[in-house]
């Protein structure tokens, strides 16, 4: 858990610097997007899931823990971020 923890902390840093470079609010950070969708709160560090915002249980986060690293891992997360801050550009 080591190793997720420091890999979720260090996307919430570089949301943080995302925000004040495109002067924006990143309040979730999305993880896994698939059939459910489920986000980083920024505030908070916790895993939730988007649709109830109900945090994930310790099971569901073992369960989700490698996809969840090889999201963060490939980049994938970073472009989910990427697609976010574009389309709040293109809505202004």
């Amino acid at each position: 858990m080591d190793e997720l923890k420091w890999c979720l902390d260090h996307l919430r840093s570089k949301a943080a610097f995302a925000e004040k470079m495109y002067r924006v609010a990143i309040n979730y950070i999305p993880l896994i997007v698939e059939k459910e969708v489920v986000v980083l709160d920024k505030r908070s560090g916790k895993i939730l899931r988007l649709e109830d915002k109900a945090e994930l249980s310790e099971k569901e986060l073992e369960e989700l823990k490698p996809k969840i690293l090889k999201n963060i891992r490939d980049g994938v997360v970073e472009l989910y971020l990427t697609m976010n801050i574009e389309q709040i550009y293109i809505c202004e």
